[in-house]
């Protein structure tokens, strides 16, 4: 009965918060309704904390084709809706969905869920919220396996680069569309841009779906030219890639490059100090530059870029020389250097510069004389056409320049050119080589230097012998004179009979024929007998050969390394040449002996036994002593005499007032010390070993060394390539590659590839590896790897 009306009603729960309401209602025909009424007021009330319970992932395991769904109930006493849940995986939160949305009594629970594919590994997941004021979580569950199925190749496709053409001011975007039908993410996915791979970046990192494909794609600048690029893909078992296609970048070049942020670091130094001079070069054309240089005092050095791969030259990219300073300053021990410094570029069109910057002062020093070691020439024989090259290298402890370097070749001095006109460290060395061809003869060489305050020499000489090599005029001379003897017969015949023939008879005149008949004969000249030679001795350890005119003790060592030498001798029938050993030819003295060739007979006569060879002396390094009378100011370079100087008195500079230090020098060479007064007593009657005389020993006893690689024996090659190794010298390292790629025994090379592995010869990394693969040698190959792996171990060592 709906004449007196009928009660309806509508139960809920509402949130907190602020209402409005009114009613309504139809009846088929008309409509009505309420005024609206507003003011009702929800408060919240939060006293409880969230619980969430069934926590649970479905299934418990499956691969990358499996859709796993976390679920979780969300249960709040206080009826407050969740102001997040979460599924953590792997600790990251992924935000969950509610199963049934129009649920809004959180009070006997509601469920929530989240779908998800999963890549093969292992995962960790738990659960969490938040009510806006409580928050709560689950324990960690473990162990989510999910498997890997790799059945199917990868797929790369819809290729691109955005814009297909440009210049040097396009960005550039390759793209491509990687897609798996196993579901697996890629290893990697790259673009191949002239041969050169670059990493490209996923644009969506969220979209873990790979069967319906993600998009990747890499941004670059690229320089003008003509570019062919490709795509490349792996997912850790398959490998895939796309054709090669083109693309053309153009040139536009309309602005001059720039120069700024000019510097040098530091502005004040000595000679051991590394110059670091940069610049900024920077173009708006973005055209890399074609020559960058920093101009020293004049002269262009070359610089590097900071950073090889940043090639956007619109913002700048940072160049750098980095370098010593040293000039040559003859007749001064001290002195100050100024130098100016300048930057030029060129970008192919257009050049700039930088104005001229003063003040860079560099202190020298000139304390210590130069050194001069490892000498040596090449080949030790040869002809009068043999190029012969002579090398040294000179070392200074001041980094000074030489005044000059030469080698004096049986006393004729030659200047020598440095090997690398760029290498300014001479701390290290600097090769100095001078190349010539020599008349036939025996050589003496020596090699002297001068840094403009000291002078040095090599004290030990080197040789060489160069013989003659006749040509066909010197060797058959005589044929020709015999052939031209002939011929000139020949014609006095032919001249005589066309003279005779040409005659007529007369009237009245008889002609009488010549009683004799003159025939004229050509005689055989026979070639002259080769003129004696002298004695000859040959050398069996340093190869060298000798020549004296008289037979007695005194020769029969050899001058270079005091070996008893070997007798040669020619057949006075056919001159046929004889190497007599020295053991043995004291046993032929006086005795009949045959020849090997001509099978004729001659005596041995005139020769006495060898003397025993003279013992070796132990060398003995000199030793500092105190000059008495002499001081020197540190800090001025003043060096001044004091007449009988007291002990007990400490003598100050006159120039600078500063205590003055006695100088020791050594009793050999030119070698000076100083030491402070105070310490004077210390070093009264004590035997100091002067470091450059020890230095020099050493060197020589590694020179003697190194020149045992060229014997002819394998045995001492081997022994000497070894104990080189042993000494861990790596001024042996040059030589050491020598005789890696010109020995023809393999054993010798691969003791000499092993020494290069122990003294850590980086240089060699390149040929070593080179060797390793591709040498024929078994041994030669295993040396290679194991002194790959010690230099390698030596670099992460040592920096």
């Amino acid at each position: 009965n709906y004449t007196d009306g009928c009660l309806f009603q509508y139960l809920t729960y509402l949130t907190p918060g602020t209402y409005d309401y009114s009613f309504e209602c139809n009846d088929s025909l008309y409509y009505n309704s309420t005024a609206t009424v507003v003011g009702l007021v929800v408060s919240e009330s939060n006293f409880f904390v969230p619980d969430l319970i069934s926590a649970i992932v479905a299934p418990p395991t499956g691969d990358q084709y499996t859709e796993f769904n976390f679920t979780v109930i969300y249960r709040d006493t206080d009826d407050n809706q969740p102001i997040d849940v979460n599924v953590l995986i792997n600790g990251t939160p992924y935000s969950m969905n509610k199963v049934n949305p129009s649920d809004v009594n959180y009070t006997d629970g509601c469920l929530f869920q989240y779908l998800t594919y999963l890549t093969p590994g292992t995962y960790d997941y738990s659960f969490e919220c938040n009510d806006s004021i409580f928050y709560n979580s689950t324990a960690t569950v473990v162990g989510l396996v999910v498997n890997e199925s790799n059945f199917f190749t990868p797929n790369l496709i819809s290729a691109a680069v955005i814009p297909p053409t440009g210049n040097q001011y396009t960005e550039f975007n390759f793209t491509v569309i990687y897609r798996d039908t196993d579901d697996n993410q890629p290893t990697y996915v790259n673009v191949i841009i002239n041969g050169t791979p670059f990493l490209m970046n996923k644009v969506n990192p969220s979209d873990v779906n790979y069967t319906d494909g993600c998009l990747y794609q890499y941004l670059t600048y690229l320089t003008p030219g003509t570019y062919d690029y490709s795509f490349e893909c792996n997912d850790s078992l398959y490998y895939n890639t796309t054709v090669t296609m083109g693309l053309g970048v153009i040139r536009v070049n309309l602005f001059t490059p720039n120069l700024i942020g000019a510097n040098v670091t530091p502005t004040m130094g000595d000679q051991f100090t590394q110059f670091n001079f940069s610049v900024i070069y920077s173009d708006v054309d973005n055209d890399g530059p074609v020559s960058i240089n920093v101009l020293i005092n004049g002269t262009p050095y070359p610089m590097t870029k900071q950073n090889p791969a940043d090639v956007n030259y619109t913002d700048g990219c940072l160049y750098q020389y980095v370098n010593l300073l040293s000039m040559d300053t003859p007749g001064f021990l001290n002195t100050s250097l100024s130098y100016e410094y300048s930057f030029e570029c060129n970008d192919g069109l257009w050049s700039n510069s930088t104005v001229t910057y003063v003040g860079l002062t560099v202190n020298i020093t000139n304390t210590n004389a130069p050194a001069l070691l490892s000498g040596a020439v090449f080949p030790l024989t040869g002809d009068q056409y043999t190029e012969f090259t002579f090398s040294i290298t000179y070392f200074d402890l001041d980094n000074n320049a030489p005044d000059f370097i030469r080698v004096l070749i049986n006393g004729v001095p030659h200047p020598m050119v440095k090997l690398n006109p760029s290498d300014v460290n001479y701390t290290d060395g600097c090769i100095y080589m001078y190349q010539t061809t020599l008349s036939p003869g025996y050589y003496v060489i020596f090699f002297e230097s001068d840094d403009g305050a000291f002078t040095n020499s090599t004290s030990i000489p080197l040789s060489c012998t160069v013989t003659e090599t006749k040509g066909f005029l010197d060797e058959y001379w005589w044929i020709l004179a015999l052939v031209g003897i002939v011929g000139v017969a020949l014609a006095v015949i032919v001249l005589s009979y066309s003279r005779a023939k040409k005659r007529r008879p007369t009237v009245g005149l008889e002609i009488i024929p010549p009683k004799d008949e003159v025939e004229i004969v050509a005689e055989e000249v026979k070639p002259p007998k080769p003129v004696p030679e002298k004695l000859q001795f040959a050398c069996s350890s340093c190869t060298g050969e000798f020549s004296v005119d008289r037979l007695d003790a005194s020769v029969r060592h050899c001058p270079n390394c005091g070996k008893p030498l070997d007798l040669i001798k020619s057949c006075p029938q056919c001159t046929e040449l004889m190497t007599i050993p020295h053991e043995v030819y004291p046993k032929f003295v006086g005795k009949s002996l045959e020849c090997p060739n001509c099978k004729a007979i001659f005596t041995l006569a005139g020769i006495e036994p060898l003397p025993s060879p003279p013992p070796e002396e132990e060398p003995v390094i000199p030793y500092l002593v105190i000059e008495p009378e002499q001081f020197s100011c540190s800090t001025c370079g003043t060096t001044l005499p004091i007449q009988k100087p007291d002990i007990s008195m400490v003598y100050k500079c006159p120039i600078c007032d500063q205590p003055l230090n006695r100088i020791l020098k050594c009793s050999k060479c030119d070698y000076k010390a100083a030491f402070k007064q105070e310490d004077y007593p210390n070093y009264v009657d004590r035997n100091i070993e002067c470091p450059k005389c020890k230095k020099k020993q050493e060197e020589e006893e590694l020179s003697q060394i190194i020149s045992r690689l060229r014997d002819e024996k394998r045995e001492t090659r081997i022994q000497a390539a070894e104990l080189l190794g042993e000494i861990g010298d790596k001024k042996a390292g040059p030589f050491l590659l020598e005789a890696v790629m010109t020995d023809q025994d393999n054993n010798v090379r691969a003791a000499a590839i092993f020494s290069l592995g122990m003294l850590g010869v980086i240089t060699a990394l390149p040929l070593l590896k080179r060797l390793m693969e591709e040498d024929p040698d078994p041994e030669v190959r295993k040396r290679a790897a194991e002194a790959v792996e010690l230099i390698e171990k030596k670099k992460i060592t040592h920096g």
